[in-house]
């Protein structure tokens, strides 16, 4: 029997998948607010994204993108509970996408204010 993993291309190139995590306390943020949340650097791939939210209030909205789409990892999530969302494949562009110039991976307030913990964790690969 053959296993094909043609699909994971850390595993196809022989690349190392890396790590980065931020949290943030959101106290009364606004709505159309942008909190830059991890650092990326030109180069880097990104394999996926995952948000982990406190219940944030009322009717509150999140997207986790970047300066170039304000959803390309995760487009509007509710946030009024608990939970957590992951990179959507509907989203703008999500996997694969890979920065030709220095910026943020964001997490915009689409509906506020939210108050409580963020969490945003991005994996990705260096190929400089």
């Amino acid at each position: 029997m053959t296993i094909s993993n043609s699909s994971n291309t850390a595993f196809r190139y022989m690349q190392t998948v890396e790590r980065r995590t931020k949290v943030y306390e959101a106290n009364a943020v606004a709505q159309g607010e942008v909190i830059e949340m991890i650092q990326m650097f030109s180069g880097e791939e990104v394999v996926d994204v995952h948000l982990h939210y406190d219940a944030l209030g009322s009717g509150t909205q999140l997207s986790v993108g970047d300066g170039g789409a304000a959803a390309r990892y995760i487009g509007t999530t509710t946030a009024t509970t608990a939970g957590r969302a992951n990179l959507s494949t509907a989203a703008d562009v999500g996997p694969g996408y890979k920065y030709t110039a220095d910026d943020t991976i964001d997490v915009s307030v689409v509906t506020g204010p939210i108050s409580g913990t963020i969490r945003v964790t991005v994996l990705f690969m260096r190929s400089f």
